[in-house]
């Protein structure tokens, strides 16, 4: 814990991102996980900003509704439409999640 506490104690230290995506990850309609739930918190996010789709709940089910929203966020920054999410659609939201946080905190 002395490690972790040493690089987080140092508010010079630059953050590294989170990538959750290895080459080749796909989340795809029925799974359940953490990492879906983290699509749909920045899903919402997204559509606070831009009202596009309804507010998602936070389920972790990759259901219909969350690749209805996928789909809308593909459409929104003109990308290919997506049934399933992989690395190119989780950068692409992970940036528009970036710019909306950093909107609202200016």
């Amino acid at each position: 814990m002395d490690h972790v506490r040493e690089h987080t104690d140092d508010p010079r230290e630059t953050p590294r991102p989170i990538r959750p995506f290895l080459p080749g990850r796909v989340i795809s309609p029925g799974e359940e996980s953490d990492l879906v739930t983290i699509v749909q918190i920045m899903l919402n996010a997204v559509t606070l900003v831009c009202d596009r789709w309804e507010l998602l709940p936070l389920s972790g089910v990759y259901d219909e509704t969350t690749q209805a929203a996928v789909r809308g966020f593909c459409r929104a920054v003109a990308m290919e439409e997506h049934e399933e999410t992989d690395g190119a659609v989780w950068d692409r939201l992970a940036a528009a999640y970036n710019a909306c946080v950093r909107d609202t905190e200016q």
